[in-house]
């Protein structure tokens, strides 16, 4: 619903105030119109001089005056003939003195503006304004009568209350008029709808009353129910519940709808530990440590499975290696020592050594006492025998070596090529389960 901020008398309006006071004559409220056009804060309302983007006009009825000061305008901007939605931005008051020219009188701008829409036959729809400006010497001012304009509620009321005073006046009584023709209808609300007559709408009353006081009627397995008023309930059946076949039924009978409810082969799940059977009857067996699976064609209705805890077999490992990169191995400075010795050589008994003799010109001579030169075998020269270095008998001979030490030493090993390491993990089994909620669990057997 929209708001509207206080109506503001323009300067033309007081010029008008003034005219017709000074004057005599009479002031007419011409017409009100809307506007679309939103007028920008801080714009001097009384200033204006006329509305921009003027949506509808509509004639005024006579204004009314309350306590000599206050004068409300009645203005009813109906859609029957809007085409376009449009937002009521501000609203205008036009007057004239005498007849002469309209002028702009007063201003009411829009703090939220209603919005007028489109037309519908079917929800036409109007927008309501009742005016007010304070006219400090309103009761100096004579406000023309517009027989055009359009009557208010306080109007209507008034002619009903003339009307009564004629009619018994003359004899006759309002209250005997006789509609002559009740017109039926399907409609199950009296709402009345604009352009009906009298005889349509008390049609409507009439079918709302036939339906309001019919008797409820259950269904049966062969025939609808009928609407109606239900069957009131009896002394003690305060707890019981009405069927549709138009009985009452205590609770503890109601069990038979949880038989629709959990038939044969159904889970009852629930955080309380009492059983259905306890609850609604029935054979249940308890479900305990399992998850709910949707049956498929992997997994059949009622199939078993799964485990909470599972340990990786090598098979189920994914496959992987371990991989050490290329390294070396420090050699850190060490020396070799070789310790002082000293010995004898074993003796071998008496012996001699036999020496074949060379001369100075390569000749050699053989054991056979041929003579050997330049590769070629000459013939044999007479050697009266070998010549034998002296025996000395059994001996031995000594050997002493000095004790000694290598330079120090430093380095490292290497290997260029990547090898992979041995192998880790206990095998243990792990928690095979999603985030859960524990609840008590029961499916029916019977």
């Amino acid at each position: 619903m929209g708001a509207y901020n206080k109506t503001i008398i323009t300067n033309s309006g007081y010029q008008a105030i003034a005219e017709a006071i000074a004057s005599g004559q009479a002031l007419a409220f011409t017409t009100a119109k809307t506007s679309s056009y939103q007028i920008p804060g801080g714009t001097n309302i009384a200033a204006l001089t006329a509305l921009q983007d003027i949506q509808q006009s509509i004639e005024l009825p006579t204004p009314t005056v309350y306590n000599d000061t206050v004068v409300q305008v009645y203005a009813r901007f109906s859609n029957t003939n809007v085409t376009t939605e449009y937002p009521i931005n501000a609203i205008g008051v036009y007057a004239s003195v005498a007849g002469g020219a309209e002028v702009l009188f007063a201003v009411s701008t829009a703090i939220t503006p209603d919005i007028q829409p489109v037309f519908d036959e079917n929800a036409p729809s109007a927008f309501i304004f009742n005016i007010q400006m304070i006219i400090s010497n309103a009761a100096s001012i004579t406000f023309a009568v517009n027989d055009s304009g359009t009557a208010t509620v306080s109007d209507i009321n008034r002619i009903d209350r003339e009307m009564a005073l004629k009619v018994s006046a003359s004899g006759g009584n309002v209250s005997g008029t006789v509609v002559q023709t009740i017109v039926s209808t399907d409609e199950e609300f009296p709402i009345p709808v604009a352009g009906e007559t009298i005889g349509e709408i008390i049609g409507k009353v009439k079918k709302f009353n036939s339906d309001a006081s019919a008797t409820f009627t259950g269904a049966t397995n062969a025939d609808p129910g009928k609407k109606g008023l239900v069957p009131a309930p009896d002394v003690g059946q305060n707890a019981s519940f009405l069927r549709g076949d138009g009985r009452w039924i205590p609770a503890a009978q109601m069990k038979d709808i949880w038989q629709v409810v959990y038939p044969v082969g159904a889970i009852y799940m629930s955080v309380n530990s009492v059983s259905p059977a306890t609850l609604f009857g029935g054979t249940w067996s308890r479900i305990s440590d399992r998850f709910l699976l949707a049956a498929g064609s992997s997994y059949s209705a009622g199939s078993t499975g799964g485990e909470a805890t599972h340990a990786l077999t090598t098979a189920e490992m994914p496959g992987h290696t371990h991989t050490i990169g290329a390294h070396s191995h420090g050699l850190n400075s060490h020396k070799h020592s070789i310790p002082a010795l000293s010995g004898t050589a074993a003796s071998n008994g008496a012996h001699t050594h036999n020496v074949i003799p060379r001369n100075a010109d390569g000749i050699l001579f053989t054991a056979e006492g041929k003579v050997t030169q330049g590769g070629a075998t000459t013939v044999p020269v007479t050697w009266g025998g070998g010549v034998y270095a002296a025996s000395a008998g059994a001996h031995t001979h000594s050997v002493t070596t000095n004790a000694s030490t290598t330079g120090a030493a430093s380095g490292s090993t290497a290997n260029s090529s990547a090898f992979n390491s041995g192998s880790t993990g206990s095998g243990t089994a792990h928690n095979n389960m999603p985030p859960y909620l524990a609840v008590y669990m029961w499916q029916r057997t019977a």
